[in-house]
């Protein structure tokens, strides 16, 4: 399952808004993924708070999105299907969606899907990791809850254990089945940590062992972009889990489902080393996942190959969004962080004053004072500014070879 494109009017911001979406993987095997960007309040979170509500009238995102309740509209295409809105009540948007069957409690309705979705916010969870037993991971709900962009420390120590516990089974096919899981498991939190990685679960105790710089620790301990990540990749795993086992797939297949991820702003708890590994991470373990992404950081913008990227633009009293994947794809990140939307000079505040001076004074003719300002950033950083001098160095040298 994959979203071609969406459609929007007044919603939020935008009087009116279209975005399309990736459907095919690139030359290397990867789908491309949709970045959003743009200045807070231009509509970000918007648009991946719409394809949540098109998907599930009942995702939970706490604010009225509709700016005109009489004359709106949100539509999305959907592989071979429309989802559309249908009316707004002042409380509830409602769609003709059928999707909605697959996140229901109600077991008259209830169908199970053979495609995930998922929504990613940077919430950390705040409940207790501790658990006193072993409960078993109940696959019928694996999409309860999926776009709310909720989770639980609870239940990752609960599926970790239980996976561990699994591959011990007397029962052949649970053993390979627990085994093939566990190492997945193993290889996530393996990726997530820089000097650190999974030992294995205490069984005593029920919990997770982790090695960070040569010390054992519990996931508790662990800072909270490594929790964040672990977190919301596990919880992705356990969803693809439960999928292949309501659809009889082999488990093989587990980290080859379909579908749809939104994250909205992940960069939050992480350092930019991590902000340019995420998506790599992602695409490398779970490579079929439509990846629909907002974010304020030139890190995730630059890390991610042939990135499709959309730019949102405050018209002061409404937002437009603009597609720029020619301007800012495979841009290096100190391009991207001087570009428009972001604005921001590499450079500390009193070079960055001298560069715009020495701009404006040789736009104005005034070569002198050109001169003087470019001796004062060579002076401050010869590395960056050396260039310079450049032509003064090559004549000298010139000059001396005759």
């Amino acid at each position: 399952m994959k979203i071609k494109n969406l459609t929007l009017k007044n919603i939020g911001p935008f009087r009116e808004a279209y975005l399309e979406f990736p459907q095919e993987h690139d030359a290397n095997g990867k789908l491309p993924v949709t970045i959003i960007t743009g200045e807070n309040g231009t509509g970000k979170s918007v648009i991946i708070d719409a394809i949540r509500l098109l998907l599930n009238s009942e995702s939970k995102i706490g604010r009225n999105i509709v700016s005109n309740p009489n004359d709106f509209k949100m539509k999305m295409e959907l592989d071979e299907q429309y989802i559309t809105t249908s009316k707004f009540d002042g409380k509830k948007i409602l769609t003709n969606s059928k999707i909605w069957k697959f996140f229901t409690n109600n077991s008259k309705e209830r169908k199970y899907p053979n495609w995930i979705v998922d929504y990613w916010n940077s919430n950390l969870s705040t409940d207790s990791f501790q658990i006193d037993n072993l409960s078993s991971i109940v696959i019928q709900k694996a999409l309860l809850g999926s776009l709310d962009g909720e989770s639980s420390n609870v239940q990752l120590t609960n599926f970790i254990c239980s996976v561990d516990y699994l591959r011990s089974s007397e029962n052949d096919k649970e053993a390979e089945t627990g085994k093939y899981v566990y190492e997945l498991i193993k290889e996530i939190i393996n990726e997530c940590l820089i000097d650190g990685e999974f030992l294995n679960v205490r069984r005593q105790t029920l919990s997770p062992a982790i090695s960070v710089k040569g010390s054992e620790v519990t996931l508790d301990k662990l800072s909270s972009g490594n929790l964040l990540l672990i977190e919301r990749l596990i919880g992705l795993l356990q969803r693809m889990y439960s999928i292949c086992m309501l659809n009889n797939r082999p488990i093989q297949e587990m980290t080859q489902i379909e579908g749809i991820l939104l994250i909205d702003e992940i960069e939050n708890h992480l350092h930019p080393q991590w902000q340019r590994r995420i998506v790599t991470i992602l695409q490398d373990i779970f490579p079929n996942l439509q990846i629909i992404m907002t974010t304020h950081s030139p890190f995730v913008v630059s890390s991610v190959d042939n990135a499709k990227i959309y730019v949102c633009e405050s018209k002061v009293e409404y937002a437009i969004v603009r597609e720029m994947t020619d301007d800012y794809s495979n841009l290096p990140v100190d391009e991207v962080l001087a570009s428009d939307v972001f604005g921001v000079s590499p450079f500390a505040i009193k070079i960055s004053e001298i560069q715009e001076q020495r701009v404006a004074a040789i736009k104005s003719g005034d070569t002198a004072k050109a001169k003087e300002l470019g001796d004062k950033l060579v002076a401050m950083n010869r590395n960056a500014f050396g260039f310079i001098n450049l032509k003064e160095t090559l004549n000298a040298s010139k000059n001396e070879a005759y």
